[in-house]
């Protein structure tokens, strides 16, 4: 849990840090909503599954974007996102932190292509099965705070833009008799930017 908190602390103190060494007129704003089908994949001992269904999920967000270098096409990406979930008797809601490095590839004046990494940590606020939340030490015991990776790419097209990403947890959400389970989505993202 230690190594989770110090994470979360450190994507913090890096988004505080570059906010104060770049360059403010290059900053921009993007709000989207995203269709992230979850998968939670079960690992233990010498096999590996996953859930044959995704659980259906929909996210609203916001990133804020800093030029830092190559005349503003290579950018810090902060921001956040609210996921709602939900299968059958399951829902999850959580709120997901993603911090990321995107180079802009201008096409023309009003095209680019963008492709972009990073980290992030995702904090659950709602994990349950028929009212039985997964979070309880009398069920799962599952991580509320979890840490993870992505990789994506949009495409802006004048002030909107079309992407998809892929994520996935490298902190387990819970161990229940020696078997992990990690979180991974595909995301597919329509946003605005201004």
């Amino acid at each position: 849990m230690k190594k989770i908190l110090t994470i979360v602390v450190a994507l913090f103190v890096c988004s505080a840090m570059q906010a104060q060494f770049s360059d403010m007129s290059a900053l921009q704003n993007e709000v989207y909503v995203e269709y992230s089908p979850y998968k939670l994949h079960l690992s233990g001992g010498s096999s590996s599954l996953s859930l044959d269904e995704s659980i259906t999920s929909f996210a609203f967000g916001y990133n804020r974007f800093a030029g830092i270098a190559c005349d503003g096409n290579l950018k810090f990406v902060v921001g956040g996102k609210l996921t709602y979930g939900f299968k059958d008797d399951f829902k999850m809601l959580n709120v997901r932190i993603p911090v990321s490095l995107m180079y802009s590839a201008i096409v023309n004046d009003n095209f680019a292509i963008q492709p972009y990494a990073g980290l992030n940590a995702t904090i659950g606020f709602v994990a349950d099965t028929d009212g039985d939340s997964w979070y309880d030490e009398k069920n799962l015991d599952a991580n509320r705070i979890n840490a993870g990776w992505h990789v994506g790419i949009d495409f802006a097209i004048n002030k909107f833009v079309v992407g998809c990403a892929y994520q996935a947890d490298f902190t387990k959400m819970f161990d229940l008799s020696g078997i992990d389970a990690n979180w991974t989505d595909f995301e597919i993202k329509l946003g605005y930017r201004f």
